[in-house]
């Protein structure tokens, strides 16, 4: 199976995170002759920005990353290189933070100027993972030319600032307020010159209006029906008896440019020299300095030849014809065999539960489909 296109990844990840920022990039031919690649799994550079990392240590964040795309690898994706962080405000590095322009205009005591105000678009462009939602105060945070900017706006603002680290303090909402006016403002002076009629502004409103909802949607449906203890459990047990019978391989290797080294290298073997000798001077640096060691893999974790070639040695033995790959020709030792152990419950428990949540996703998708009348 090939690997993904970046439009196709970037779909499969913007649906388990609907509403936050996804960038990939292929970096796919930067990795040409690796063991991944021959295989037709591409190498990705993944950025990701969600209010769902919140509280989440990196390995955590990558592991939701994973998630979302584990039944493509490693078929089709060898590698990925995830940069997953919290989603923050933007703001213009070269000019202060808005909690620094907040203080000095306290300390000003003077009302901010139209100037002040213009510098406050730098504060972030919050994204679909905050809600504007709840209920309407009295009072409202300002109005613009008889527009009223409600006060729980300034709330939702203040409550996401905060979720992330920041002081509920009178700097703060000060600064907010300031904000949403520039917002305001902004907004109304696009409407009058009518440019949310044009096609891409148009299409950009649709598209983010689509992924709110989408995720309000997600939620809802999860909301109200959570996956159970009981339901990751079972999943867990088919996994674990699909894999029962299942082995995996304790092999090293040499790899080098010619057959007539490997030949050589055989050689050299067969008159008693150390596996882990030679190996010192084979082409793959990482397992060189093991001995040639790779480690407990399954078969499918190498290039057909290559797993060919393992899987019909006995233990202790070495291949007596060099093994020849796109990466030079190989002889490799098989060192030990085991039945493949399933992981425990409990630390694979949160990515079940992830995968039976998209499970549930997918259904509704597929229900959704079957029930419309799509021409």
């Amino acid at each position: 199976m090939s690997k993904p296109g970046v439009q196709e990844l970037t779909e499969r990840l913007q649906a388990a995170f609907p509403g936050d920022l996804v960038q990939v990039r292929d970096d796919s031919h930067l990795h040409a002759g690796h063991v991944g690649a021959a295989g037709g799994g591409g190498h990705f550079q993944v950025i990701i920005r969600s209010a769902r990392f919140a509280g989440l240590s990196p390995i955590r964040r990558h592991r939701l990353v994973y998630d979302a795309v584990h039944d493509w690898m490693p078929e089709r994706i060898h590698a990925l290189s995830i940069d997953a962080r919290l989603l923050q405000p933007r703001r213009n590095p070269m000019m202060p933070t808005p909690l620094a322009r907040a203080s000095r205009a306290v300390k000003s005591a003077c009302l901010p100027t139209r100037a002040t105000s213009a510098r406050w678009l730098a504060v972030a462009v919050f994204g679909a993972g905050i809600s504007v939602g709840g209920l309407a105060l009295a009072q409202n945070a300002a109005v613009i030319n008889g527009k009223p900017i409600p006060s729980s706006r300034l709330e939702s603002f203040v409550k996401a600032m905060v979720a992330q680290g920041r002081p509920d303090t009178p700097e703060l909402r000060q600064a907010v307020r300031e904000e949403l006016i520039a917002r305001e403002l902004f907004v109304i002076e696009a409407e009058k010159r009518k440019l949310g009629a044009d096609a891409d502004v148009d299409a950009q409103l649709v598209r983010a209006r689509q992924d709110i909802l989408i995720g309000a949607l997600i939620r809802d449906v999860l909301a109200a029906s959570p996956v159970t203890d009981e339901e990751v459990a079972k999943e867990y047990e088919k996994l674990a008896k699909e894999q029962t019978g299942a082995k995996e391989y304790k092999a090293r290797h040499i790899l080098v440019e010619t057959e007539d080294q490997a030949k050589d290298i055989i050689a050299k073997l067969g008159k008693g020299e150390a596996f882990a000798d030679l190996a010192k001077d084979s082409k793959d640096p990482g397992s060189a300095a093991r001995g040639g060691d790779l480690d407990w893999n399954s078969p499918e974790t190498f290039v057909p030849p290559f797993s060919q070639a393992m899987v019909a040695l006995k233990k202790g033995k070495f291949t007596m014809e060099p093994v020849k790959t796109q990466f030079g020709f190989h002889v490799i030792q098989l060192d030990d065999t085991r039945e493949a152990q399933p992981p425990s419950l409990e630390s694979v428990q949160p990515q079940l539960r992830k995968q039976l949540e998209r499970q549930r996703v997918i259904d509704l998708q597929k229900s959704l489909r079957d029930k419309a009348k799509v021409e």
